[in-house]
């Protein structure tokens, strides 16, 4: 499993990386735009439409830099505009920042995508334990149901490696993949064999997929149509 740890770690160091370059570029836009004179422009329609969750979940990542006092200062410019109100200078300020953070944070979250994916996938696998991805510690773990506690990918279930191996392959590197597979059943409950395919292709970049089995269950889903008997299909 030494390659899935160095995918989980790499694709993580890839997020820090390119989410230090977003926000730096962030804050030094904002600065370009105040020296030019247009750090109270904003737009009214995209502050009217910000709620609350949106900025607290931006705010996260700046976790312990804001008092409570700084988020309500924050959350009340969009209020304030929801109402029909006037914004103060200082308000404007904060518009015009606010809109420029999440625009940052919406060009993160596409990076952030195939971890997410891939924890929400990989999880409904596992009846004990929970792949966990954190935006704001940075990290990708996997979780024990009970008890919180950190598990190594060596001490998974031969079918819970299989699983953890394949769907990060496939979710996140970045590339489309020519996937062929003998006997994806191995190892695996009646349940996951159901779902394995069609999760796989749900990642979007399986260009190909070709799965050779003895299992019934492997073809039990929408991918029924395209199952094919090899011995009537070679004339056998």
């Amino acid at each position: 499993m030494g390659d899935v740890r160095e995918l989980f770690e790499n694709k993580i160091r890839q997020l820090r990386l390119h989410s230090n370059r977003v926000l730096s570029s962030t804050s030094g836009s904002y600065l370009r735009d105040v020296i030019r004179g247009q750090g109270s422009d904003y737009d009214e329609e995209r502050i009217y439409s910000l709620d609350d969750s949106t900025i607290l979940n931006a705010l996260h990542r700046y976790e312990g830099q804001f008092t409570d006092a700084d988020v309500a200062a924050l959350l009340m410019v969009p209020k304030t505009v929801r109402s029909g109100g006037q914004l103060t200078s200082d308000q404007k300020l904060i518009a015009h920042y606010l809109i420029r953070l999440i625009e940052a944070m919406e060009n993160i979250a596409t990076v952030e995508r195939p971890l997410r994916e891939f924890a929400d996938i990989a999880s409904q696998y596992f009846y004990d334990k929970t792949v966990r991805y954190s935006d704001i510690e940075g990290s990708l773990t996997i979780r024990s149901n009970d008890g919180d506690a950190e598990i190594n990918l060596k001490d998974l279930s031969s079918g819970e490696k299989q699983i953890a191996s394949l769907l990060s392959h496939i979710y996140l590197e970045e590339k489309e993949t020519l996937l062929f597979i003998d006997e994806p059943e191995l190892s695996l409950s009646v349940d996951w064999q159901t779902r394995l395919l069609p999760d796989l292709r749900k990642s979007g970049r399986c260009a190909f997929l070709l799965a050779v089995t003895h299992s019934p269950f492997i073809f039990e889903n929408p991918l029924a149509e395209y199952a094919v008997d090899l011995r009537s299909a070679i004339g056998g």
